[in-house]
């Protein structure tokens, strides 16, 4: 049995049952929106009245390719975590510790599950990641960074400041099979209250999507499955600081050894001074069982959290798809509208009445034909009328013309954003249209700035306490070369501050250093060999080519007395062979092509023509 305070299951329905309350409408709100982004943009209540007018369902999706664009422009420019030293002795340790840090990160993927996380803020207002160790591929363990479905997770219902930094608790709901469950936790699925949630819920094994229940709720857990919660909070206790007389630094002492120590007289309260410290802990729940307690050894939450656009009213974030569903949900109804109007009025064809041709028969066959003739009886001509056109309301043309463009204007989301522009205009005024849209989307990436710093202290933890002593990781020295060096792991080396800077190797940051550096040749030219080798990692050409250039400023950096190339002249030479390289490959490609058109010609008129009349 787990050694868990009494009464700590009960506290913890409690604040399921208060948290569950204050997110309900969210849930739903968030499950449509997922469900806007993938194009299921009809609830079963404007289906079943589309159905019972005749309506075809007509769903012309714009919120996904606005959602992309944002997200993509995230991942084109991605940003890096550094750890700066707050004293001079460990001002040798943080390149270590921050190429340490990125190289764990590039081994777990954790720009992409960042990403994806980031994606989630956008359409629902909250996205989080995981941090934990995993011992399943390396007995040695290894970091894992992985995104977390926020429909899974329930932050604290009274925190109200950006990535929750403010919320005393958050609670994780997750499902597995039963298989995993008893090799994770042996004998606990067989007590008497733990009982599979899926079982009796309509025989337990009927799946339904969640459109088909209007976004109320998810899919029924199945047979197979179990459902897991895990909970993490902090609580305030007390604690005493003192200064330790061997080491002379600050430490911290619990209550418990403070009142000992009193005892004892070995403390006093001259020395010592009474504070409040968070002490974090973390249980896991099924059913009323507590299948795990104890404290979280890191002291924060492994759950991170990102969070979109504040609803100050209801006490919860929201993201960028729901301010575009009323203009989706009119411009999907106009279209189906549109199309019931068209496709039910009448395409031509006349009224007669039934005396009105000498053979009916006759002129039904004959009447489309251009080379017929189609008798009438006398004065029957006003007995035939054309059918009248359809009449299409212009108010609607303009509705439709409004919703559309409504779901971009609600967004701040632009065409220049969207890549969509169709006018001739300046490069300046388009790229200052694109940035006006960025300031209007710059919360959603200053809340995953914030987690950046947040993750990157939480990564700093890990890989000193649980990597193990001799992990050895790869880092890029001054030289370019790739090497293998041990993390520091002394102690005292873990005051840093976590900043957050633009990765170089993103794509379009290269292209705009690159871009001034172009605009800069002059001033450029007299820059020592070290700016140089520090701007070689913000060029665009090939890693080999990036590679040589910054050993030769190094080089010239370490020796400058023996004369060296002009960097400039470098790199000016490189964008000429690289120039001439794409002149050279395009005027082949050219030559190819007239050669197979002057082919194509030989053999059309070397063809046999054929003879006619067999």
């Amino acid at each position: 049995m787990i050694d868990a305070p009494e009464g700590l299951a009960t506290k913890l329905d409690k604040w399921a049952a208060e948290d569950d309350k204050h997110y309900s409408t969210w849930r739903k709100k968030a499950r449509e929106s997922f469900a806007f982004v993938a194009s299921d943009q009809w609830s079963r209540e404007e289906r079943d009245q589309a159905d019972s007018g005749g309506r075809l369902v007509t769903t012309i999706n714009r919120i996904g390719p606005m959602i992309n664009a944002v997200a993509g422009a995230e991942i084109i420019d991605r940003q890096q975590v550094q750890y700066v030293p707050r004293t001079t002795e460990d001002a040798g340790v943080n390149e270590v510790l921050t190429m340490g840090a990125e190289w764990i990160r590039d081994q777990t993927m954790a720009d992409r599950e960042e990403s994806d996380a980031f994606r989630d803020v956008l359409i629902c207002g909250y996205g989080y990641t995981e941090t934990r160790m995993d011992y399943d591929d390396d007995p040695e363990g290894r970091v894992i960074i992985e995104r977390v479905d926020p429909l899974e997770v329930t932050p604290d219902g009274s925190a109200r400041k950006a990535n929750l930094i403010d919320g005393r608790r958050i609670r994780r709901k997750r499902r597995i099979g039963k298989d995993e469950f008893d090799q994770q936790w042996p004998g606990a699925y067989e007590t008497k209250d733990v009982i599979p949630l899926g079982a009796g819920r309509s025989g337990g094994n009927r799946r339904r999507a969640y459109k088909d229940d209007d976004w109320d709720s998810e899919e029924p857990l199945g047979d197979d499955e179990v459902e897991v919660t895990e909970w993490q909070w902090f609580e305030f206790e007390t604690a005493y600081t003192t200064v330790d007389p061997e080491s002379n630094s600050l430490i911290t002492i619990p209550e418990d050894v403070y009142t000992e120590g009193m005892d004892g007289g070995f403390l006093s309260e001259e020395t010592t001074a009474k504070q409040r410290r968070k002490v974090y802990y973390r249980a896991v729940k099924c059913g009323s069982q507590i299948l795990e307690y104890g404290k979280l050894p890191d002291g924060e939450f492994t759950i991170k959290s990102i969070t979109g656009e504040r609803d100050r009213n209801k006490g919860y974030f929201f993201g960028l798809v729901e301010a575009m569903k009323d203009p989706q949900r009119f411009a999907n109804l106009f279209f189906s509208m549109l199309h019931h109007i068209i496709r039910t009025n009448a395409k031509g064809g006349i009224m007669a009445e039934q005396d009105a041709f000498v053979d009916p028969k006759a002129a039904q066959e004959s009447w489309a034909r251009s080379d017929s003739i189609t008798w009438m009886k006398p004065n029957a001509t006003g007995k035939v009328t054309p059918k009248p056109s359809p009449s299409i309301p212009p108010q609607i043309a303009q509705l439709l013309q409004v919703a559309i463009t409504g779901i971009r204007d609600s967004s701040g989301i632009n065409e220049e954003m969207l890549g969509l522009v169709e006018r001739n205009q300046p490069g300046v005024l388009e790229h200052q249209r694109k940035q006006a849209a960025y300031a209007i989307l710059a919360n959603y990436y200053d809340s995953l700035r914030f987690y950046r710093k947040s993750q990157g202290g939480l990564l700093l933890k890990y890989i000193q306490k649980y990597l193990p002593d001799g992990y050895l990781v790869r880092i890029i020295g001054e030289d370019g070369d790739g090497r293998y060096v041990p993390l520091a792991k002394q102690p005292d080396t873990v005051k840093f501050d976590v900043i957050v800077d633009e990765a170089p190797a993103g794509p379009n940051q290269k292209e705009k250093v690159w871009g001034l550096m172009m605009n800069m040749q002059s001033i450029l030219a007299t820059a020592g060999p070290e700016i140089w080798a520090e701007l070689v990692d913000y060029s665009p050409f090939p890693e080999k080519v990036n590679k040589s250039l910054k050993q030769i400023f190094m080089q010239q950096a370490q020796n400058p007395d023996q004369p060296q190339p002009d960097p400039s002249k470098i790199m000016e030479a490189q964008s000429k062979q690289m120039r001439d390289q794409a002149a050279a490959a395009k005027d082949a490609s050219i030559a190819e092509q007239n050669k197979i058109e002057s082919a194509m010609m030989l053999r059309s008129s070397q063809a046999i023509p054929f003879p006619v009349g067999t």
